[in-house]
């Protein structure tokens, strides 16, 4: 049944793409396309393996149809890392894409978006989740990762399929619902493999025109293929969606949030308060961003459900003489497992520099450092220490096109 849902949304979004295509060019603005290549070597030290050298190629190409009735939108970043010298950390192939369709009409808008990764360990930083490969520093992935304990040599696939839809009851009251379906595996078997289910619905208040109130009722499912288990969890969230001005805005919502297992000795019955926050500001040249997650979780690939706490932020900076851009981003995690049998708390900091050379070049560096501290017993390949990677590199980064029809 699950397989039919993906390859009917699939369809749909097939659909929608070829709508996209006939809608009328005055309610279309520029296409925009871009690429880049890149290539970086990286040396790795600590986690008690040794010090190591890498090599990375690497290469992401993004499109947005510039549509405003029907807008489509993909990225895809991918490439092959490999050692020099020393352990292999993480060496191998990583592929990350993400597409979204969307269909707007008069009251309503339907949204369906996919996000699939193949990644050699759990997903750090940037749009391909690899340090060191010189794509822009930002919170990864967009959606939030199933991956929030870190680890080293452990290869698997995440693809999370959702669809939305909203109606505008009058100019000030509208009601969304929304439902989503996911898997995380594992091929080498060194994980728990995880099966994920989601759906909310829920209405939203306009008060003035910066100013809305939301209110929502959600329910999540998880289940491990290979055990006789699952978790389900239960949501009612209240909250606000701000815009302070034309830099700043905020989005907050939480409530009371109940947690059950099919097995009641692995997984307890739980309430607990759930959180979804974020603020945003940006300039000309400068944007920053936060984020701060919690709830109950799958388990991130080690756990039978989890209480899942995640903050992050970013910030990028432009220089308009000169063709220099550095960015920096951070996180901290902490994943306590439902039944109290540990917990694990992570960090990570990832900062780079990138300077333009003439019209297609650039060259960067970058440092990234993530540490993790683990209460309880979990597998070899799960970080249990300090880890830091520095990186020169250089790329072939066209300029953005702009594709006017």
């Amino acid at each position: 049944m699950k397989k039919i849902f993906a390859i009917v949304a699939v369809a749909l979004a097939a659909r929608a793409a070829a709508y996209a295509q006939v809608t009328p060019a005055a309610n279309a603005g520029p296409a925009r396309f871009g690429w880049s290549l890149n290539y970086a070597q990286t040396a790795e030290f600590g986690a008690g393996l040794g010090d190591s050298q890498t090599a990375n190629a690497n290469g992401s190409v993004h499109y947005s149809s510039g549509f405003e009735r029907a807008p489509f939108s993909v990225a895809y970043s991918g490439g092959y890392t490999w050692t020099l010298a020393g352990p292999d950390y993480s060496p191998g192939y990583f592929q990350h894409v993400l597409a979204s369709q969307t269909l707007r009409w008069r009251k309503f808008q339907i949204s369906i978006s996919d996000n699939v990764s193949f990644l050699p360990q759990a997903p750090i930083t940037g749009f391909a989740g690899v340090a060191g490969t010189g794509q822009p520093v930002e919170p990864n992935p967009a959606p939030g990762s199933d991956q929030n304990i870190l680890t080293l040599k452990t290869r698997s696939i995440d693809n999370f399929l959702d669809g939305s839809f909203r109606d505008r009851l009058s100019l000030a009251t509208s009601i969304n619902a929304s439902g989503g379906w996911g898997i995380l595996r594992y091929p080498d078997g060194n994980g728990i493999g995880l099966n994920s289910e989601s759906g909310t619905v829920g209405l939203s208040q306009r008060l003035n025109a910066r100013m809305t109130i939301i209110g929502n009722f959600a329910y999540s499912q998880f289940s491990y293929p290979g055990y006789d288990l699952s978790l389900h969890s239960y949501t009612a969230f209240g909250g606000f969606n701000r815009t302070w001005n034309r830099k700043l805005s905020t989005n907050f919502s939480g409530g009371p949030q109940w947690a059950g297992g099919s097995n009641s000795a692995q997984i307890p019955s739980s309430i607990n308060f759930a959180i979804n926050a974020d603020a945003s500001y940006s300039l000309r040249h400068l944007s920053m961003n936060g984020i701060y997650t919690r709830g109950v979780s799958g388990g991130e690939g080690y756990l039978f459900g989890a209480h899942t706490d995640v903050v992050s932020g970013s910030l990028s900076r432009g220089f308009g003489r000169h063709p220099l851009s550095i960015g920096v981003m951070g996180s901290y995690r902490r994943v306590a497992s439902l039944n109290g049998g540990g917990a694990i708390d992570s960090e990570d900091i990832g900062a780079q520099a990138s300077r333009r050379i003439g019209t297609h070049l650039n060259i960067f560096a970058a440092y990234t450092v993530i540490n993790q501290g683990i209460n309880g017993a979990l597998p070899s390949n799960v970080l249990g220490t300090a880890l830091q990677a520095v990186t020169f590199g250089f790329g072939f980064a066209p300029r953005e096109s702009r594709i006017v029809r």
